[in-house]
């Protein structure tokens, strides 16, 4: 059974019961001075959750509610290996129901296209000389399918790049009547094609190239940490 965090960096907190949906990380929901937040471990450094940070506020301002992660007593974002963030309202995207938020979704695109690459991250285009990125470590594959994945890669190379939420489907939007959808769980955010960001929109459709860049990119994050999903996934890459 999984015993609560100590989140006493954060102040005095009641811890109230785990979230599902956290694939890789605990998540857990807690009350502190009569309010709700979110607790999620990571293994995040304190700059990548900090560039995180600032991402979120530009789709913030792009139109989206996103979590306000809350500091520690000595500053850092980071204590006891959790973060701490607001609890927002809403429930879950039912499967193949994700909204149509494209013209949000571009307008941050735009307003984030500045920012460097994510500290420690890497996009498609890095990942063809790159070994290490986020999540990924092309060293752990097989030479074969490491091979596979590069040229897939090497297929979308060409294409801007932008930073993106990274995970946006409908397990991380959540809807409220009367408010804007709410995008959660920027754990994997980073500078990448946008395409990586609208795969899953009503009424998109990604060319032949884009879905094997994306499918072979889902390979490679997932090697280690979800060794039997990935493998099925590498079944498909052909």
């Amino acid at each position: 059974m999984t015993s609560p965090p100590d989140l006493s960096g954060f102040g005095t907190a009641t811890i109230l019961h785990l979230l599902t949906g956290g694939f890789r990380n605990e998540v857990w929901k807690v009350e502190i001075d009569g309010k709700l937040y979110v607790a999620k471990s990571t293994r995040r450094s304190e700059a990548q959750v900090n560039w995180m940070t600032g991402l979120m506020s530009l789709a913030a301002r792009a139109g989206f509610r996103t979590p306000q992660l809350h500091r520690s007593a000595n500053g850092t974002y980071i204590s006891g290996g959790f973060t701490l963030e607001s609890y927002l309202s809403g429930h879950l995207c039912a499967e193949g129901n994700m909204p149509d938020i494209s013209r949000a979704l571009t307008a941050f695109h735009q307003a984030s296209r500045a920012l460097p690459q994510r500290p420690g991250f890497a996009s498609c285009a890095d990942l063809l000389t790159k070994d290490v990125g986020g999540d990924v470590d092309m060293r752990a594959l097989p030479d074969d399918l490491r091979q596979k994945i590069r040229r897939a890669f090497a297929a979308i190379a060409d294409q801007p790049v932008v930073p993106v939420h990274g995970d946006l489907g409908e397990i991380n939007v959540l809807i409220a009547d009367g408010l804007p959808p709410a995008l959660i769980d920027w754990d994997e955010s980073r500078v990448d094609c946008a395409f990586f960001d609208l795969q899953r929109l009503p009424g998109v459709t990604l060319s032949a190239a884009e879905e094997k860049a994306s499918l072979a990119f889902e390979i490679a994050t997932c090697w280690q940490s979800e060794a039997e999903y990935s493998q099925n996934l590498a079944r498909k890459l052909t």
